[in-house]
């Protein structure tokens, strides 16, 4: 009786938003009821961690019609983005102290994810972002490429059926219809009707800018009388992003438009699973995708020199871009027996506006990469 007792008074803030009659409406096979209704050890220790959580935004009055909304609406996605705003911040409290957070205004639309960190010695606060990253799923993206295929290809008035197979899916967030509308036209313009009665290829689709590269094969549509318009009859390959790193710097995109221009700001970035964010993918997308160098001789009896590594001009940190962003920082949640903990990586960049002081960090268990000269950084414990 008595440890039941101390956990359910331990649990009074996550009950605070997840009252019993809420929980008891929630469907079976809700993962929301899952978490909270549980019983074994990590569904318990979750519980005690996410009640953490709640507490600071209690503590700090962020208790309002839009955060109980995010947090009880079901889609896990949503449920994670807004407690890695209120972990993340629970995380900064720790390191600065009590009072350290500020919400005023608290953020744009009243959303938790946007505070500042006041200290003493500090001549500006920090504006922090938080942001979620959240991988894409093999089969989702699958069906999200195929419906805008088949949605833009069937306004397409040419009478055939299109075997599509998809190289690389690409950066599907930016995917622009028109073009790919106009492509069509003019390349199935130039196939004579006679011609789809053996089975070619038109050019292959190239989008440079988001990454999306499709092989197209035409094939007749037989019996009559012939449908007016294009459609898909084959859809294959494997729709995914190309990269991590992509999709990573279109988050880091969509934050940086929020970022105030006359403080340092940082941008902390949480993976939506318990698999932490690869620090490969973090330097391709900050600082350029990695490459080698390789010097060719004309001498056969001489050596070739050994490859050298570069990173290139692809980075979101840019000389003359995104200044705005101090710093951007990953925030990894650690599972121990007993209690989830976090630790925290800040990569700060080197052209920014209003450079985030490396110093505030030192001594807390941050582990930073810093501008050491110029086109050199250096990872500092």
């Amino acid at each position: 009786m008595v440890e039941k007792i101390n956990l359910r008074q331990s649990l009074w803030a996550l009950e605070c938003f997840f009252p019993p009659d809420f929980v008891a409406s929630l469907p079976e096979e809700s993962l929301l009821r899952e978490l909270l209704c549980a019983q074994h050890s990590r569904a318990e220790m979750w519980r005690q961690h996410i009640s953490d959580c709640l507490e600071l935004a209690l503590r700090y009055k962020l208790r309002n019609a839009d955060l109980k909304a995010r947090l009880q609406k079901g889609d896990w996605e949503t449920f994670s983005a807004t407690i890695n705003e209120l972990r993340c911040a629970k995380f900064l409290e720790k390191l600065f102290g009590i009072g350290s957070l500020r919400w005023h205004p608290p953020g744009r639309k009243e959303k938790v994810g946007e505070f500042e960190v006041v200290l003493s010695n500090l001549n500006k606060p920090i504006f922090v972002e938080v942001k979620t990253i959240v991988p894409r799923e093999l089969e989702r993206m699958e069906e999200r490429v195929k419906d805008k295929l088949h949605q833009y290809v069937e306004q397409v008035d040419i009478p055939c059926f299109l075997h599509v197979t998809i190289r690389k899916a690409g950066d599907l967030e930016d995917f622009n219809g028109r073009s790919f509308k106009k492509f069509l036209r003019e390349e199935l313009s130039k196939v004579n009707i006679g011609d789809i009665e053996k089975l070619r290829k038109i050019p292959d689709y190239r989008d440079d800018r988001t990454g999306l590269h499709l092989e197209i094969g035409i094939l007749p549509i037989l019996g009559e009388p012939r449908p007016q318009s294009c459609h898909i009859g084959i859809i294959s390959g494997e729709a995914r992003f190309s990269k991590d790193h992509i999709h990573i710097r279109h988050s880091l995109k969509k934050a940086e438009v929020k970022l105030p221009e006359e403080k340092p700001c940082l941008v902390l970035l949480c993976s939506s699973t318990e698999f932490p964010i690869d620090e490969d993918d973090i330097l391709n997308a900050l600082l350029g995708t990695l490459g080698i160098h390789y010097q060719l001789i004309s001498d056969e009896s001489a050596s070739a020199p050994e490859p050298e590594p570069f990173r290139q001009p692809d980075g979101f940190y840019q000389p003359r871009r995104n200044n705005k962003l101090s710093a951007t920082g990953v925030y990894q949640r650690i599972f121990t027996e007993r209690r989830i903990e976090g630790k925290l990586e800040i990569y700060h960049n080197p052209w920014a506006a209003n450079p985030l002081d490396y110093s505030i960090f030192e001594g807390k268990g941050v582990r930073q990469l810093i501008k050491i000269d110029e086109g050199r950084m250096e990872w500092r414990d």
